[in-house]
């Protein structure tokens, strides 16, 4: 990103790509469903920030989340 506001902290930043991947399961029961959702972000735990972020602070690294979801 070049194109920038320096009033607001913001400075150029190279261009960057992660690899995120996920897989969601839906498990139907009588009336109800349930979700179940894995994501893995940023496999390759790749260290940058963004253009905008104040004093540079670097985007999170490589993450796991597990999220289970039940609509009744």
């Amino acid at each position: 990103q070049e194109r920038i506001n320096e009033a607001f902290g913001e400075d150029p930043t190279p261009g960057f790509a992660i690899l995120n991947i996920g897989w969601l399961k839906t498990v139907q029961f009588e009336k109800r469903s349930l979700y179940l959702q894995l994501d893995v972000k940023n496999i390759m735990d790749h260290y940058y920030h963004l253009h905008n972020s104040w004093n540079n602070v670097p985007q999170i690294g490589r993450q796991l989340q597990l999220k289970l979801r039940l609509e009744i």
